[in-house]
């Protein structure tokens, strides 16, 4: 099938342009920064993530509790979830570094693993697999808080620096806000949807 005749490659570009700043402002990641939009999207993930980390470390500090005996047998922490979970999730880690191409390809991933360091102690190591023809790469790096010049981020720096994209309640934090935020406009206002 072929394309109707007004889509031009400028009109293309233009709509690209469009969904890249439209996604941007969903994950919170835009100009102005939204970490609340980041928390509703990505954080109940986060969230999970990190209880299943600090569960298997507080284990294998104390590998005698008969409460143990299940995690310690696991190796890895599964989950399956779209290409809009995986960006979600990456938006409360690296946002634009990582996601300055898009949203992520059907085949992304994310790894986080536990690390105990003899130099640090427990840390983890974030990997993002862009593609099934990619290999993965260390993004630990770019994960706001953590250190800029190492793969690996001390656990409790990574606990600390994510206690933003956290909810409390999610279901409450999603309920429509009276206060209305003033972003969009000023979006609107600085000519970021003007077409012409």
């Amino acid at each position: 099938m072929s394309q109707p005749s007004w889509i031009t490659d400028d009109v293309s570009k233009k709509l690209h342009n469009l969904s890249m700043i439209t996604n941007e402002f969903i994950y919170g990641i835009s100009i102005p920064y939204l970490p609340e939009l980041t928390k509703l999207r990505g954080g109940s993930l986060l969230k999970l993530l990190l209880e299943n980390i600090n569960q298997k470390k507080q284990c294998l500090l104390n590998s005698e509790d008969p409460g143990c005996s299940w995690i310690l047998q696991r190796k890895y922490f599964a989950l399956s979830a779209h290409d809009t979970t995986v960006a979600a999730l990456l938006a409360t880690l690296a946002d634009k570094e990582i996601l300055e191409e898009g949203l992520p390809q059907y085949t992304a991933s994310v790894a986080i693993e536990l690390w105990n360091k003899t130099d640090v102690g427990f840390a983890v190591k974030i990997l993002f697999h862009k593609a099934f023809h990619h290999h993965y790469q260390a993004i630990t790096r770019f994960t706001k808080g953590c250190p800029s010049d190492s793969d690996f981020c001390p656990l409790d720096i990574f606990l600390k620096r994510s206690m933003i994209f956290l909810p409390d309640d999610i279901k409450q934090e999603c309920l429509p806000k009276k206060e209305i935020n003033r972003s969009v406009y000023k979006l609107c206002d600085v000519g970021m949807f003007n077409f012409k």
